[in-house]
């Protein structure tokens, strides 16, 4: 039962940004919010790539043949 009450606060913390992000964004979008998404973005990637590259098995799984 403990896991519904931990469903329903996701459930709200989804709701919540999805309701208010984009209002604040578009308030914002002159003074630099767009950008930042941005920037934020990309040094998230980039440190994701760096922490998953120092796993063994994530450098030497074979990379999929398209």
């Amino acid at each position: 039962m403990l896991r519904y009450y931990y469903y329903l606060i996701l459930v709200n913390m989804l709701v919540s940004v999805l309701i208010f992000v984009p209002r604040i964004m578009l308030e914002h979008k002159y003074s630099g919010a767009i950008m930042s998404i941005g920037l934020g973005g990309y040094s998230v990637g980039y440190f994701y790539t760096q922490t998953a590259m120092r796993w063994r098995s994530f450098r030497d799984r074979p990379s999929p043949k398209y």
